[in-house]
C-alpha cells in the first residue's frame, strides 16, 4: 500500500482491520520451552483454527442493475 504499510490478507470472519505499519512486526521466534511439551499442551497449529463451513460458499449474482445518467 505505501513505502511502510502492508495490507495483509485476513479472512472476513477477523472483523479487524488489515492494514499494518511494517515496523510494528518482528520477527516470530517459538520458544525454547515448547519443545519439552507433551502433544496436550501445544498451541494448535493454523489449519487447527479453519472454520468448519456445513454449507458450501456461493457464487454471488448481480439481482439488479440500474443506470443512473447526471
Amino acid at each position: 500500500m505505501g513505502d511502510n504499510a502492508f495490507q495483509l490478507e485476513l479472512p472476513p470472519y477477523m472483523h479487524i482491520y488489515s492494514v499494518i505499519n511494517g515496523e510494528n512486526l518482528k520477527l516470530f521466534e517459538p520458544s525454547l520451552l515448547d519443545d519439552d511439551l507433551d502433544e496436550d499442551t501445544r498451541l494448535p497449529s493454523v489449519d487447527d483454527l479453519k472454520i468448519e463451513r456445513e454449507d458450501p460458499l456461493q457464487e454471488d449474482y448481480i439481482l439488479e442493475h440500474k443506470v443512473r445518467e447526471t
